[in-house]
């Protein structure tokens, strides 16, 4: 019998603390085979592992008072064999670790805080006492996590406990650099996320303050130990897929970026099905409990609205990220929450993991030092915006609370219990007026946004629906539902005016696009553009006006959101996209087949020459819109050019230009404003009558306001250009073209258009992903959300040079503070995250091009350094291998589909993986690798290969 037994035994069978006492003691006296030490920890985890069954029992608690008042157990062996199992889950009831601690600070050998440090007196060094005030800090981030209650003081008693273990380290300069790197790092974590209380924040404060002096003594030195630490640390005993950290805010905020970046594509926020796999995949990465990861998703959404303040402050109706995490996040966690149960995950389980998630960051006093700043800085930004009245001006907590309840994740209790006044009914007033109309949301907005209102009354609308986060679902739906009903029905009258309203109001673009997938509106309006007959129409000139606003609409929504340029599917129909990027070529006569030359002379005739009678129905009627488009930078550049050859006088070519800025043909501007720069550039700025003509038409009141956004920077770009404005004469002004494309793009200030112009010569193109890899891992050092566009840095390079650039910077990171957890997370991310189709999965390229020469590398390199780097190696490539599959499994398990996101199976990367390793086993680097690889159980029950073959 051991003394677990002796105690277990002892609690069920009534036993009181007294007796229990004795009984210990004399099995003690007969246990030669047991040091005082050895004897004291038996005793408390012998209690302690009954709390798992019993949270918050009395009897237990009085077995450990009676064992520290009789000598039996010493309160330093108590308290750190207590905040040892407190890392456990099982122990992580809020009553239970409340009374441990009251225990830890109220015994009677630690009655005040002069005595208390007294009493708890560590026999081992200063390293394990620095090792126990760790194990206090991770208990105190897991008390912000549990939820709260009127019957414990949990908070209050952990930094009671945390300051008396304060207090007893004394001595610093006997620890080492690698426990105070890593408690350094541990007391800054909390101090930054959560209020802690103003004694225990001056004390944590001194305390890192006196560790950062034993930390500077050696940089050098301390940075390597550091670096073995922490990846010893992220393997957790030897397993390379161990979880790291206890939070995993890079996974989180790098995946939300993501989201929000390519909301647009595939496995975006637009297309639901991918973008919740990739939160499955991401959920089952981490290995968190479930509320945790609720926890880090809402911590990281907060960090990123911090970020975003700036743009809030200049526009406050409009923030993309607003629009995001209030409007679209909650239905999404609906859909990864819908992927859990579907998985087996109790529905029920999962709401109070959800409930208690947002109650630790919503419900005083834990409330996260992060949320607070959010909230006082959008107080500020919203005083200074006059246009709301101060009565509608509404927290963030309550906005989230309100429609995570409104899509069912919490209950109307609950979200009374974060904000009271939502203990009521609490609908918009979009939702009332709808509700006083008799109708669905969607239909309510449906009338109201029909071709009969007016701009100016679709304009306020519009502006109440961006505040409005309710109804952002409701609008993405009933666009999505027009483009395929008016499409099919051809009413392009109907349909011209939600392209209209849409193309003119980015931001209700965007909030379409975080919750539709923006591919589905663009393929039905190619359907339309390719399929519309003016023949048929009666009023040809009208018909062709509409379809210029879908095609200005399909011009906008291709560039903003850079859609992929292979053909679009619908049905079992293939429409190519890709005409829009061909407009501003201008094609030789020559090439022309019979038809084209036929149509581009009666263009050139009816637009240009000085006995036209103008554009006649027939000549509408037999050309179809995607060919005028394709002739219309031909048309206008030839017509330029006649006039320089004196064969029109420029009168003609004014009149007919003119044309061009009318609702009949303006939504072919684009590509003749790109074809007129590229001409102004090819002849040296020597012809001025295509700066002539460029200036009549953006000086012109009815130039689409849209389009001039589209081509704006590349005409600045012109006319920033030093030879231009050398040779042009003084009675040029180019003062007013770039006033105008300024105020379009929104600038108001000089700084916005000179950082912009100067963007190419501050970081060359080849040198931006070399940039980019460095600001990620300067935001994950300084605590801010990280961000990077993978996609734009592997287009700058090639997918080898990146990832060889990658590797360069995350072998280096470590080495200047950056957390090895931290940078295997950034890794997974840019290997394993599906992006655009132009952009080839990196972690098949990575795998078989880029790793096979980097174990070479490390072969060469001094023991040390190869055995640090290996480890860094190892835990890449086991978790980038995992994480595909764990993605593969996602996809399935929520579309049904047996896809390979990444290019291959993970099955076939591992296979792949085993070889190169089997291959080169008798070197140093693959032979570490396949050992580390081959020991971890998780990895080879998931890919039984490296059992069979390493």
């Amino acid at each position: 019998m051991s003394l677990a037994d002796l105690t277990r035994n002892s609690f069920q069978s009534g036993i009181s603390p007294a007796k229990w006492a004795k009984l210990c003691a004399l099995f003690l006296s007969k246990q030669s085979q047991y040091t005082a030490e050895d004897s004291e920890r038996a005793i408390s985890n012998s209690v302690l592992v009954l709390f798992s069954s019993y949270p918050g029992d009395s009897t237990l608690q009085g077995y450990i008072r009676e064992a520290i008042q009789q000598g039996l157990l010493s309160l330093a062996i108590f308290v750190a064999t207590f905040l040892q199992a407190a890392r456990s889950p099982e122990l992580h009831n809020a009553t239970t670790l409340d009374t441990l601690c009251r225990i830890a600070v109220e015994s009677p050998l630690s009655s005040a805080s002069s005595s208390a440090t007294a009493a708890l007196v560590f026999s081992e060094g200063a390293d394990a006492i620095l090792s126990t005030i760790r194990d206090a800090l991770v208990l105190l981030r897991t008390a912000y996590t549990l939820p709260t209650s009127h019957f414990h003081r949990l908070l209050e008693s952990v930094g009671e406990l945390l300051m008396v273990l304060l207090n007893t380290f004394m001595d610093s300069g006997k620890c080492s650099s690698t426990q105070a790197i890593a408690c350094i790092d541990d007391a800054k974590g909390i101090l930054q996320l959560f209020p802690l209380n103003q004694d225990v924040r001056e004390a944590l404060e001194h305390f890192v303050v006196s560790l950062t002096l034993v930390a500077e003594e050696d940089p050098t030195a301390t940075r390597e130990v550091q670096m073995m630490h922490n990846i010893q640390s992220s393997l957790a005993k030897g397993d390379v897929l161990a979880p790291g950290s206890d939070t995993d805010e890079v996974s989180c905020g790098l995946i939300l970026y993501h989201l929000v970046l390519d909301r647009s594509k595939n496995y975006g926020s637009g297309d639901t099905a991918h973008a919740t796999a990739l939160l499955v995949a991401t959920f089952r990465v981490t290995s968190r409990p479930v509320t945790k990861f609720y926890a880090q998703l809402f911590l990281s959404a907060i960090e990123h609205l911090l970020q975003d303040l700036s743009h809030v402050a200049r526009m406050p109706h409009v923030s993309l990220w607003r629009s995001f995490v209030i409007g679209r996040f909650p239905r999404l966690l609906v859909s990864f929450e819908k992927a859990l149960e579907t998985d087996g995950a109790n529905v029920a389980d999962l709401r109070m993991a959800i409930r208690d998630a947002w109650g630790s960051i919503s419900l005083a006093p834990h409330t996260p030092h992060i949320l607070l700043q959010y909230e006082s800085a959008l107080s500020l930004v919203g005083s200074s915006d006059q246009t709301v009245d101060t009565a509608d001006r509404v927290t963030f907590t309550r906005l989230m609370t309100q429609q995570l309840m409104s899509v069912g994740l919490i209950d109307q209790v609950f979200a009374a219990r974060v904000d009271p006044a939502l203990g009521v009914e609490n609908m918009s007033r979009l939702q009332s007026e709808a509700r006083e109309a008799g109708v669905d949301l969607e239909s309510y907005l449906g009338y109201r946004l029909s071709p009969d209102s007016t701009m100016e009354d679709t304009e306020a609308l519009l502006v109440r629906v961006y505040t409005d986060f309710s109804s952002h679902s409701a609008f993405a739906e009933l666009v999505r539902k027009r483009f395929t009903t008016l499409s099919a029905n051809f009413d392009v009258d109907t349909l011209s005016h939600l392209a209209r309203i849409l193309y003119n109001n980015e931001a209700a673009l965007d909030i379409v696009s975080l919750h539709i997938k923006i591919s589905d509106l663009v393929v039905h309006a190619l359907a339309v553009l390719e399929d519309y007959d003016c023949e048929t129409v009666g009023d040809p000139q009208t018909a062709v006006s509409h379809l210029g606003d879908i095609v200005i609409f399909l011009q906008v929504t291709a560039t903003r959101y850079n859609l992929p340029r292979q053909p679009q599917t619908l049905g079992n129909r293939k429409l190519d996209p890709n005409f829009l990027r061909t407009t501003n070529v201008t094609i030789r006569f020559s090439t022309f087949s019979p038809d084209q030359r036929g149509a581009f002379s009666a263009w050139f005739k009816a637009l240009f020459d000085k006995n036209s009678e103008g554009i006649e129905d027939g000549i509408l009627r037999s050309t179809r819109p995607k060919a005028l488009l394709a002739m219309a930078a031909t048309l206008c550049c030839s017509a330029v050019s006649a006039c320089a050859e004196h064969k029109i006088d420029p009168d003609t070519l004014s009149n007919g230009i003119s044309y061009f800025l009318g609702p009949l043909l303006n939504w072919t501007l684009l590509g003749i404003v790109q074809a007129l720069c590229r001409e102004i550039r090819l002849t040296r700025f020597q012809s001025f009558h295509h700066l002539n003509v460029l200036r009549t038409l953006l000086l012109s009141p009815s130039f689409p306001p849209p389009v001039l956004r589209l081509c704006g920077l590349s005409i600045l770009r012109l006319l920033s250009t030093p030879q231009l404005q050398r040779l042009m004469p003084k009675s040029f002004d180019l003062r007013p073209i770039r006033t105008t494309v300024r105020q379009a793009l929104g600038w108001t200030d000089q700084g916005s258009e000179q950082d912009s112009l100067s963007l190419s010569s501050q970081i060359h193109w080849p040198n931006q992903p070399h940039h980019a890899v460095q600001s990620v891992l300067a935001q994950m050092r300084s605590g801010k959300p990280p961000t990077i566009d993978v996609s734009a840095c592997v287009h700058a390079s090639t997918p080898t040079h990146f990832l060889q650039l990658l590797w360069l910077e995350l072998s280096a990171a470590p080495s200047v503070g950056t957390a090895i957890d931290a940078v295997k997370r950034f890794a997974v991310f840019v290997l394993t995250t599906p992006r655009t189709p132009r952009t080839p999965p990196l972690l098949p390229i990575f795998l078989h091009n880029v790793f096979p020469s980097l174990m070479d590398t490390l072969d060469q390199q001094p023991t040390a350094s190869q055995s640090v780097n290996a480890e860094l190696l190892v835990t890449i490539v086991s978790s980038t291998v995992m994480t595909a599959l764990h993605l593969e499994r996602a996809v399935l398990l929520i579309t049904g589909e047996q896809r390979f996101p990444l290019g291959e199976p993970s099955t076939a990367m591992a296979r792949g993986l085993a070889a190169d390793l089997r291959h080169r086993k008798n070197r140093p680097t693959a032979k570490l690798i396949a050992q580390r690889l081959a020991s971890s159980a998780t990895f080879v029950a998931s890919f039984p290969v490296f059992k069979t073959e390493i």
